[in-house]
């Protein structure tokens, strides 16, 4: 999901940039058939869930799901104007993408923020600034490698890097060498695989260790384990960024803050939906934390998408008054009650 390259990376100044594109449709427009791009992890199965959930009770769409990676998934909006809606898109992994069909009209960026608060980068356990509140930014954290201590060399401080492959692998590692974690009593952690990276961050927590390394939020991991992003306390360098720290074995990377997450939720340009639909999937917006207590819930009780957004419009109900007109909220919440 957070591949990266610096293609990549450029092309999100092309996407902040642009605006949201208005539609000619009307509250007269029949919503049909609308197909959904849910993608492989676990905050897509609930917001695409929420989002056919409400499409359907709310609006009467005739709702279907396609279940992909986000790159087929964009591939197939492009040439086909199908899914007609993917309701998150990291546009770190995708940009390139998704700037090329902005630009030649086949998709629209209807909604710039879906998921409030969220990103990737560097973590750190969020009880370490109670237990240690000196302790503020990636500097005061570089001077105290002996709270983290390497699971081979437990002299040294580890960072718990991406596996080899991950573009983030690239860019962790560079940042580790921009800030001289080396020379500073610090080594990387070579954590294999995914599965790797989420057995080391998950044995930490359960030993009361500190852990220091990349991961992304919202994810099930971090529902259970708080988590709190590290301050780097350094602007953010975009040529630095874009020419050196995204590119593999930069001779001369230096510090930058981590570059800037953008979630979407794109929309095939084709489609002919009410305004009361856009305006729905522009203004839905759900915050970091709330995704958290869902992937929690959603893990803790095995439950599927739609189980799961029927939890969320049960804890928080005001969000349908929030988000749709009264006369919809009222069949919506109908829907989830009955």
């Amino acid at each position: 999901m957070f591949y990266r390259t610096a293609q990549v990376i450029a092309s999100l100044t092309y996407l902040l940039a642009s605006t949201v594109s208005a539609s000619n449709s009307s509250d007269d427009v029949e919503c049909g058939s609308i197909e959904i791009g849910q993608l492989t992890w676990a905050s897509s199965e609930f917001l695409s869930a929420l989002d056919g959930l409400i499409l359907s009770e709310g609006f009467g769409c005739d709702v279907s799901y396609v279940v992909a990676g986000p790159i087929p998934q964009i591939t197939s909006m492009a040439e086909k104007g199908r899914p007609q809606v993917i309701p998150e898109l990291w546009l770190n992994s995708v940009g390139v993408m998704v700037a090329e069909g902005v630009s030649s009209g086949q998709m629209v960026i209807s909604n710039r923020a879906p998921i409030e608060g969220a990103g990737e980068g560097w973590f750190v356990p969020a009880r370490l600034a109670e237990a240690h509140p000196e302790i503020q930014t990636l500097a005061d954290i570089i001077e105290r490698p002996d709270l983290f201590p390497h699971p081979d060399d437990p002299s040294l401080g580890g960072f718990h890097n991406c596996p080899v492959g991950w573009a983030c692998h690239i860019t962790s590692t560079n940042l580790f060498y921009a800030f001289e974690m080396d020379k500073k009593g610090w080594a990387l952690v070579s954590t294999g695989s995914n599965a790797g990276l989420d057995a080391s961050l998950a044995k930490a927590m359960n030993r009361d260790e500190y852990w220091i390394g990349y991961y992304w939020a919202p994810t099930t991991l971090l529902s259970e384990y708080p988590m709190e992003p590290v301050n780097f306390a350094v602007p953010f360098d975009r040529d630095m960024w874009d020419n050196c720290i995204a590119v593999e074995e930069c001779a001369k990377p230096r510090p930058t803050d981590y570059v800037p997450s953008e979630v979407v939720t794109l929309t095939a340009s084709e489609i002919a939906l009410p305004n009361a639909v856009e305006v729905y999937l522009s203004e839905r917006q759900i915050s970091r934390e709330q995704m958290n207590d869902m992937l929690f819930f959603m893990k803790e009780v095995q439950a599927d998408g739609e189980e799961v957004a029927m939890e969320f419009l049960d804890r928080y109900p005001s969000y349908l008054d929030r988000w749709l007109d009264p006369a919809v909220a009222m069949r919506v919440r109908a829907a989830v009650t009955n």
